[in-house]
């Protein structure tokens, strides 16, 4: 779609150029089909400038438009609207050529080569072994997934890489309750959620004390000194709390649909941070009451600790370290993004400065996406044991409900698992993605999981009723074929052919939401074409089969480019 758009400027431009206007044109897409595929507003942007009215010149745009010898064969019409905009229709046959293309190739239609070539590193998600997988985790997680998709998508290189907190007071904390707490140690062939249960329970019982007991937040500081000096003494229950954590974070990746490519962890940047920090001082960190900081504010930032009095690495010294690794190891890149919370937007903009005076070409390759915060509706993210709900349980919980809807309809066990995690998994996932990203998200179970209304559930189903016609009209012995129309062109055949443009803009600005509109709005037209439409047993029953095949395949397409997948029944 990008290149009639593309051919389409290109011809108004030629007319305008002829008209005198030089300004450059940039078509946008109509939200509303009556008004055309493309409108222009450059009649309104050059009014001033030409000393005449906008509808005036919007007319003699059209006019001349007409007459040139490439107008019928790439629009139907063109329309004056408004006080002077300029609207568009596509002709029948490129609507017809594009559904074709998309009829043929379907698990290539709309991708480009945006990023061809290049060599692009994403950070996402992030847990701490021993803490619990929390919310945040989960929206870092969905975003990086599916931008990581639309990177590939676009011809890149990627390398999902995920970045983990081994080291550091939380570590402490942890250790400090799994010490408390060693009675109840599970053995090893407990089930996994035993063991992720245990250290949950210690964490807390570990971080209630370095708040309450002045002795415990000594003893949880030497623990935390002591991990970083790999003392023997703790090596045992930390390194079983780590592999039970990393164990218990891959079986959520593999719901998630996520494999990483690198794994790093604090304990492998400490140092390099900590080197680097300590060479550049006084150049470029200072010291300031025992500690190492960076003076922020002589660029419009603020001042950071980047190594603490008590000589330990901070976060902002890890964060550092973690640039000279990635550097190290993928010096050909062209893009590292790193996706966390909006609450770290002025300290990342503060490491990024650091990395700059140290490593420059990568801070000039360094891109921070930030998500908002996800509350429940109801304003509490509570679960019914009255416990933060964690992004873990979010999961599990989405799952839990599936399950039971399908218990009752008497599913089988193995097609229940299979649907209810991919149900689940859009649940959760689409209502992160069909927003702009940095929004604060209110979050409802029920809404989520309805086939009704703009749910990731409701694009699924949209997908399912395609399939269902198509495997319908196969039992008789109907196909789908690109043949001729014998229809007038629909709204939902002008929004099929739009999948290409949704996917190259959710790709430029790195916005997966473009995606996600996309996919309500086909579900929407889909399911109204679908009601009021004869689709099997009439003469134009094989062109009516295309539609639903293209629709299916562009669902499949935009959510799998989402992070999520569509399930055969619902």
């Amino acid at each position: 779609m990008p290149h009639i758009k593309e051919e389409i400027e290109q011809l108004v431009a030629r007319v305008s150029n002829d008209l005198g206007i030089t300004k450059e044109i940039k078509l946008q897409l109509t939200t509303d089909f009556n008004h055309g595929d493309f409108t222009s507003n450059i009649a309104l942007m050059v009014s001033h400038e030409l000393k005449r009215k906008p509808i005036e010149i919007a007319e003699d745009i059209v006019r001349e438009l007409i007459k040139d010898r490439e107008f019928s064969s790439l629009i139907k019409s063109a329309t004056v609207a408004g006080p002077g905009f300029i609207n568009i229709f596509l002709s029948d046959k490129v609507v017809a050529e594009e559904l074709k293309k998309a009829f043929d190739s379907p698990k290539n239609f709309g991708s480009s080569e945006v990023f061809k070539n290049q060599e692009v590193l994403i950070e996402y998600t992030q847990p701490n072994p021993l803490k619990v997988f929390h919310i945040g985790h989960l929206m870092s997680n969905a975003i990086g997934e599916s931008l990581s998709r639309l990177y590939e998508d676009g011809g890149a290189e990627v390398k999902r890489l995920n970045y983990q907190g081994d080291v550091g007071l939380h570590i402490g904390k942890a250790l400090w309750g799994m010490k408390k707490l060693i009675d109840e140690m599970p053995i090893d062939n407990e089930d996994i959620s035993v063991k992720t249960s245990w250290l949950g329970k210690a964490y807390v019982l570990g971080a209630r004390a370095y708040e309450e007991d002045e002795i415990a937040q000594e003893e949880i500081h030497s623990i935390n000194k002591a991990v970083y000096e790999k003392d023997d003494n703790i090596s045992y229950l930390y390194e079983k709390g780590k592999e039970w954590s990393l164990a218990h974070f891959e079986e959520i990746y593999s719901i998630l649909g996520t494999n990483f490519d690198r794994y790093y962890f604090e304990s492998e940047t400490s140092l390099p941070g900590l080197v680097a920090v300590k060479e550049n001082t006084p150049s470029i960190f200072k010291e300031s009451d025992g500690a190492i900081v960076y003076p922020g504010e002589d660029e419009g930032l603020h001042t950071r600790v980047f190594v603490t009095s008590r000589g330990l690495p901070a976060y902002e010294a890890k964060d550092l370290g973690l640039c000279i690794l990635k550097n190290n190891e993928f010096p050909t890149a062209d893009v590292s993004i790193v996706v966390t919370a909006e609450e770290q937007r002025e300290y990342m903009k503060v490491v990024k400065a650091a990395v700059g005076k140290i490593i420059p070409t990568f801070a000039e390759k360094f891109i921070h996406i930030t998500h908002g915060m996800m509350n429940l509706s109801t304003g509490k993210m509570s679960s019914r044991k009255g416990n933060v709900i964690s992004g873990e349980s979010m999961i599990f919980e989405a799952i839990r409900r599936v399950n039971d809807i399908m218990k009752e309809r008497g599913y089988g066990e193995e097609e229940q698992k299979e649907i209810a995690q991919a149900v689940a998994v859009a649940a959760v996932k689409f209502p992160i993605l069909r927003q702009a990203l940095g929004r604060n998200i209110a979050f409802d179970f029920e809404t989520a999981l309805s086939m009704e209304g703009d749910t990731g559930v409701y694009v699924q189903y949209a997908r399912v009723r395609a399939r269902s016609v198509l495997n319908k009209a196969a039992n008789i012995g109907q196909s789908p074929y690109s043949g001729s129309n014998q229809d007038e062109v629909s709204d939902l055949e002008r929004h099929l052919v739009r999948l290409t443009y949704a996917i190259e803009r959710a790709q430029i600005e790195r916005e997966p939401h473009h995606v996600a509109t996309y996919l309500m709005q086909l579900a929407q037209m889909w399911n109204s074409y679908y009601g009021n439409t004869k689709i099997i047993g009439e003469a134009n029953s094989s062109y009516r089969l295309m539609i639903a095949q293209i629709t299916a395949s562009c669902i499949e397409r935009g959510m799998y480019l989402l992070g999520m997948s569509v399930p055969e029944n619902m």
